[in-house]
């Protein structure tokens, strides 16, 4: 043990080496640096922060990130989407077994190769955080640091619906951080953000099941369905998709799960019938955003097929690409 003033040298870090990370695989070693705390078997989300401040300091292509107060933010934004994947329980905790499954390691050590930080789109991405931070000060029209469900309804145009959108603020997809009931703060706007443009994630999966899952008993059944199509339904007249009936709607649900997944709970669908599903964001969609379900229906197979050669594979990495570009566009104007 050195004394808290002493710095230490050659030989010391070589037998902290030596004794406390030879025998460790490289993933290993990084979650011990990473949690700081060797009582603890788990990273937070303050640790994750502190991880990054480090990579904003050291790292060539965030040197133009100088300004604290958007330095904070960064480090803050790249804390709560690894939390946000990798903490598929909603505990705020990042396991060794999580994290050693994730892609997280490997993405830090592909990082610490790349000169232009924006080429790594998962967590990192400079252009994802601004999206982010600039979709959030554009809905929070009173500078309070806070959105409400007034605010919440000018996401997207309003495509998501009021029965959703009530539930998302009154915390039902997680607890929220702004221990407000009715207001998310920028951690509970960055959960919600990246649910809705990328449905297809474990972690949005398990958000929208928790949404919809009004009585928390763990199974959707048709009368909460039903209760989210009401409003949904003259909704999807606007963009062209009229006369579907209640029967109907929940027929095409269950085809997109499949029927027989549900013998044995007939009484509804589980979380797991959903992770299940190979289209959960259309299944989302089909109850509370018209717009997306109608743009995935209308889709053009030529242009799927464009799509799929970018460097952008999740929809949340497209969504992000079009964002910054019209964000950008709109700054050189």
């Amino acid at each position: 043990n050195l004394p808290d003033t002493a710095l230490p040298n050659y030989t010391h870090i070589f037998q902290y080496y030596d004794t406390c990370m030879a025998k460790s695989t490289p993933n290993k070693r990084l979650f011990d640096l990473i949690k700081g705390d060797p009582r603890r078997n788990y990273c937070t989300q303050d640790d994750f922060k502190v991880a990054v401040r480090l990579l904003v300091e050291h790292h060539q292509g965030l040197d133009f990130l100088r300004q604290p107060e958007f330095q904070d933010f960064y480090c803050r934004t790249v804390a709560i989407r690894i939390i946000y994947e990798l903490d598929l329980r909603q505990d705020r905790k990042v396991t060794w077994y999580q994290f050693d499954r994730s892609d997280l390691p490997v993405v830090m050590f592909e990082l610490d190769q790349t000169a232009d930080i924006n080429q790594i789109l998962r967590f990192f991405s400079y252009e994802h955080f601004y999206v982010l931070y600039c979709r959030f000060w554009e809905l929070d029209a009173d500078r309070d640091q806070m959105l409400e469900l007034v605010d919440l309804q000018n996401y997207s145009n309003g495509t998501v619906t009021t029965a959703v959108l009530q539930r998302v603020v009154a915390g039902a997809g997680r607890k929220l951080t702004s221990n407000t009931p009715g207001k998310l703060d920028f951690e509970d706007f960055v959960y919600f953000c990246l649910a809705e443009e990328d449905k297809n994630s474990p972690a949005a999966i398990f958000y929208w099941f928790k949404v919809l899952d009004v009585d928390a008993d763990g199974v959707l059944s048709g009368y909460e369905l039903g209760q989210f199509w009401e409003e949904q339904k003259p909704k999807m007249a606007e963009v062209g998709i009229e006369d579907i009936k209640l029967e109907d709607m929940l027929c095409q649900m269950l085809d997109m799960v499949g029927a027989n997944r549900i013998r044995d709970h007939p009484q509804g669908l589980t979380l797991s019938d959903l992770r299940s599903c190979p289209t959960p964001a259309n299944f989302f969609n089909m109850l509370f955003n018209a717009t997306k379900f109608a743009r995935f229906e209308h889709r053009d197979p030529f242009g799927e097929h464009q799509m799929r050669q970018q460097p952008e594979k999740t929809e949340w990495d497209r969504f992000a690409r079009l964002e910054y570009d019209r964000m950008a566009s709109e700054v050189q104007q």
